[in-house]
């Protein structure tokens, strides 16, 4: 969360705000903070990638499905504010404008 602050600072200066969980990032669990260098090898890996991204959990984390369900519910609470804000991160954005916007028709990733 450390550069969802800092962007915040930049962008509205010393200002009060509420941290809001489910904007957290996707957790992924063992593969948190593991470049694809590290991951490609591991069979964990190798089948959570290859089967259904959004369905499959990651080891000891969660799914992509997950994620959005409770981003969905934060956005939910945010629009229902006159003035708000938020600062998170690209994939809870990406999953927030694809259920907002389905007629768009663009993949999420």
């Amino acid at each position: 969360m450390k550069r969802t602050d800092e962007t915040l600072s930049i962008l509205f200066g010393n200002v009060k705000f509420e941290v809001l969980p489910e904007l957290r990032e996707m957790d992924f669990g063992e593969f948190e903070m593991l470049s694809y260098e590290e991951l490609k090898d591991r069979k964990d890996y190798q089948i959570w990638i290859s089967g259904d991204n959004f369905r499959n959990k990651c080891p000891g984390g969660e799914s992509a499905e997950e994620m959005t369900e409770r981003a969905i519910r934060a956005a939910d609470l945010i629009f229902r504010n006159e003035y708000a804000a938020a600062v998170t991160h690209g994939g809870i954005i990406a999953a927030v404008m694809a259920h907002f916007f389905p007629h768009e028709n663009k993949n999420r990733y």
